[in-house]
């Protein structure tokens, strides 16, 4: 028994590492993504593993999976700490600005999103930037016939695609865009649109990801996600090459999270993720119907001319995602 209980441990032990492969790593077996997405959640076997081993008497391998259920709460690396800004000095930064913009993504599962839930919320919240992934025509008509341009009245959607991932992905603004483009990132997923706005004195680009699930291509779903990284380097998008931009905001399912490798990869190019960012606590997203566990799939990532004052995630009826928002001070 006490073999059986140290293997359990030493598994554990082996998947928590998971997180420490190189970027891109984690997409080349198929079970990986999925392996790590779990991770915070290992702390349950091992704290049975650790009762199992007390009543067995078998204190070493009770202390063993006391240790590996600490490693599996604490999994993520100090470096991804140190990329993200605090709470506190997001708030500092807030106090100075001179805009704010209230963005929300929504995963529409394959289009059947409440069309009017979202315009509700988007009434209710005040939102100003809207991107939504997972979409259809049908979709995008009812948004229309239930008020969606009253109070977003600029748009660009993304091509649809036989080889997008449930749908294709658009962008509502409240305020006239400088410019758009239909994808601003040739990455192997839906295009990635996007709208330029003024705000606070600064040109920020804004672009609804929905980057591929594994399931559909483990080496497509991380390409997918470190290719939103080049959206730093550029300086004009795709649409109007005499458009720089100050700041870049992507918001979207990007079906991973701090602990991937390839996640990860956007933070150290230089994106920083509003959960991590903001005084609130993150918001798991996926998937509705369960309160626990759920896990963080959608996000909202921006680079450092911004800061993020609150983030908040709610339901919206006909999908399997939560809707994330978030404030952005410019």
């Amino acid at each position: 028994m006490a073999m059986l209980l140290w293997a359990l441990v030493a598994v554990c032990v082996l998947w928590v590492t998971l997180s420490c492969l190189p970027a891109g790593w984690d997409g080349r077996v198929p079970v990986l993504p999925y392996l790590i997405a779990l991770q915070p959640f290992l702390w349950i076997p091992m704290a049975v593993v650790c009762v199992a081993a007390l009543c067995l008497g078998e204190m070493p391998a009770a202390t063993g999976a006391l240790v590996a259920a600490v490693l599996a709460v604490a999994r993520r690396p100090l470096t991804n700490h140190t990329q993200r800004v605090s709470a506190r000095e997001s708030l500092e930064r807030a106090e100075h600005a001179t805009a704010q913009l209230t963005v929300m993504t929504l995963n529409c599962r394959y289009g059947r999103a409440d069309a009017r839930a979202i315009v509700r919320a988007v009434r209710e919240r005040g939102i100003t930037v809207l991107a939504l992934e997972e979409l259809d025509d049908a979709l995008v008509a009812a948004l229309e016939r239930e008020g969606l341009r009253e109070l977003l009245p600029h748009r660009c959607l993304g091509e649809g695609k036989e080889s997008d991932n449930g749908g294709f992905n658009g962008i509502w603004t409240k305020d006239e865009p400088v410019a758009t483009a239909a994808d601003v990132a040739s990455i192997p997923a839906a295009d990635v649109p996007a709208a330029v706005l003024r705000a606070g004195g600064a040109t920020v680009l804004l672009a609804a990801a929905h980057t591929k699930s594994p399931m559909r291509g483990p080496c497509d779903w991380s390409d997918g996600i470190r290719g939103l990284a080049r959206l730093i380097v550029h300086t004009t998008p795709a649409a109007a090459a005499d458009a720089a931009f100050d700041a870049v905001v992507v918001m979207g399912d990007l079906n991973a999270d701090i602990d991937h490798p390839s996640f990860r990869t956007l933070l150290k190019a230089g994106f920083r993720d509003a959960g991590l960012a903001a005084a609130s606590r993150r918001q798991p997203t996926f998937p509705r119907w369960l309160p626990w566990p759920r896990i963080v799939l959608d996000h909202v990532l921006f680079t450092d001319r911004l800061a993020v004052t609150r983030t908040a995630a709610f339901v919206v009826e006909g999908t399997d995602h939560l809707a994330l928002t978030a404030t952005l001070a410019v």
